[in-house]
């Protein structure tokens, strides 16, 4: 009989153990769930450089953020320092940003669009580089909605 109640404790023993393990392996996993909420999320970001060297000219860059609607909800004006690049958080419900650049060299002074709509990836990083080869517009670019 002795034996018996022996083996039995051994069993409950071994019971309680996986029991303990189990509930814990369970536990885990749901702080696990929690603790991934939506604020975790990575944000949105573009970096933009200008390389373009013009001794006699002053170069201001606007970084333009639309909305799915085609909005305008943020513009970021960039410091302009060449070759050095800035990094921009883009705006929670922006999806393109538009680059307006001014030009003043003297008396005169130019205001162009980059030719170019970048399109933001969720959650993702984008670069935008101004060179001296950069197709520019006096028109503002369109935005291409999907279909």
């Amino acid at each position: 009989m002795n034996k018996f109640l022996q083996y039995n404790k051994n069993n409950i023993n071994k019971q309680m153990k996986k029991l303990l393990i189990l509930s814990m392996l369970l536990m885990a996993s749901i702080v696990g769930l929690i603790s991934c909420s939506k604020d975790d999320v990575t944000p949105t970001t573009y970096t933009f450089v200008s390389s373009v060297e013009k001794s006699d000219t002053t170069v201001s860059v606007n970084l333009l953020e639309y909305n799915s609607k085609g909005e305008l909800i943020a513009t970021n004006p960039v410091k302009s320092e060449v070759n050095v690049p800035e990094v921009f958080t883009a705006a929670s419900d922006a999806e393109t940003v538009k680059v307006f650049v001014t030009l003043k060299g003297g008396s005169s002074s130019k205001t162009a669009w980059i030719k170019q709509v970048y399109y933001l990836c969720e959650n993702g990083h984008i670069n935008i580089k101004l060179a001296d080869t950069t197709t520019m517009s006096e028109s503002e670019p369109a935005i291409i909605q999907p279909k």
